[in-house]
């Protein structure tokens, strides 16, 4: 059956370790080595992989022997959808890092990232090997690969980081969201609620991926008054998520849409995007959000 393969970028992005998280799937460089040399050349999938990359490849596409390897890889696993995690921000940014971040929607920290990781990553989430862009906006330099079926949602397990504040302005209140964000939180929210003697309170709530769990309790910590943390773990189911763009009268708008089982089950144009053509057009917000949406409607049927 055909798979799904989600990568984890959050703390980084080598070579290195997409082959060390592949090994860690039981798919030995020993084993992908064999395919690469013995059937790559008769192997559809494989060919299919190399001509979709080079089709969305702006540059002519120059794979080396590891990433081969790695796309070997996907082959062998039975990978037909790859979708990415935000890259973190780059510790050393060269000129090509920089156009590679360029446009991206970046985690606040700081990691290791190769050019050809970081290339072949962003390669491969744009794409499955039946031809649909897919786009993700969207551990450790040995990323957490994540397989599930497609056709199905897919399945992670996260953290919920969690405190109760009851001495604290809601001006400081509102800042702790984006301190959890800022340090590698996937959602963050405040929540009111009533503690002992009637008295109320707030909880601040964190969610994230566990190779960002202490960081995003020293920033609990260092930003509010509390001293403790509680951690638990959930699951979440996610529906597959694409951007397309759609024309309107005063430029290209991308929509977020959501797919559950081949069903389009969301439409979403971009808020900033909208805001930033309103404030230049000096059309109304929801009067931008409307066009698009209705240029985007097509996508229903």
């Amino acid at each position: 059956m055909k798979k799904i393969l989600h990568i984890d970028l959050s703390a980084g992005a080598t070579i290195e370790g997409f082959s060390e998280a592949l090994d860690g799937l039981g798919l030995s460089r020993k084993e992908r080595t064999r395919f690469l040399s013995e059937d790559a050349d008769e192997s559809p999938a494989y060919r299919d992989y190399l001509a979709l990359m080079e089709a969305e490849s702006a540059a002519p596409l120059l794979l080396t022997r590891e990433s081969s390897l790695i796309i070997a890889g996907l082959v062998l696993l039975n990978v037909e959808k790859v979708t990415r995690s935000p890259l973190p921000m780059p510790s050393v940014i060269s000129p090509e890092i920089e156009e590679i971040i360029r446009g991206e929607r970046v985690v606040k920290k700081s990691a290791h990232i190769e050019v050809e990781a970081a290339l072949l990553a962003k390669a491969l989430a744009a794409l499955d090997i039946r031809g649909e862009l897919i786009y993700e906006k969207s551990s450790g330099e040995t990323p957490r690969l994540t397989l599930g079926y497609l056709g199905d949602t897919l399945e992670r397990e996260l953290k919920v980081l969690e405190a109760n504040l009851d001495d604290l302005t809601p001006e400081v209140l509102a800042t702790l969201i984006d301190e959890c964000l800022n340090a590698g939180a996937l959602d963050s929210w405040l929540t009111p609620i009533l503690m002992k003697k009637g008295r109320p309170a707030s909880k601040i709530s964190a969610l994230c991926e566990g190779g960002d769990v202490e960081r995003v309790k020293a920033a609990l910590f260092s930003a509010s008054s509390t001293l403790g943390v509680r951690e638990y773990s959930v699951g979440r189911t996610e529906a597959v998520r694409k951007i397309v763009s759609v024309e309107t009268p005063w430029g290209d708008v991308s929509v977020k849409v959501g797919i559950l089982n081949g069903e389009l089950i969301n439409v979403a144009p971009e808020f900033e995007e909208c805001r930033k053509i309103a404030i230049q057009s000096g059309v109304p917000l929801y009067e931008v959000m409307e066009v698009a949406l209705k240029a985007a409607s097509g996508l229903k049927s």
